[in-house]
């Protein structure tokens, strides 16, 4: 879910680097009349503007998120070693 990508990656940090996760204006307007419709299905009325920006969270997705955050986690913690013993060589030789 594109959603869950933008809230749960974007300024998550990797090593020293924070990742920036956004979406173009054709992929946020759809984004936005997605929100729009599951608000409205979830509260009966349209969400004010500010609503829209928070994006369409619930209980159950935020437990959700919580789960993938901790796969994410573990994911880096497994790979840490690696993480820290890489750094960007400048004299890359190309073929």
């Amino acid at each position: 879910m594109g959603l869950r990508a933008i809230r749960l990656l974007h300024d998550f940090e990797i090593g020293d680097k924070r990742l920036v996760v956004k979406v173009d204006s054709k992929t946020q307007g759809t984004l936005d009349e997605y929100v729009k419709k599951m608000f409205k299905e979830e509260h009966g009325k349209s969400p004010k503007p500010e609503e829209i920006e928070k994006g369409f969270i619930t209980d159950a997705l935020l437990k959700e998120d919580e789960s993938v955050q901790e796969k994410i986690n573990a994911i880096l913690k497994d790979h840490e070693k690696e993480l820290k013993s890489t750094e960007p060589t400048e004299n890359i030789r190309r073929r």
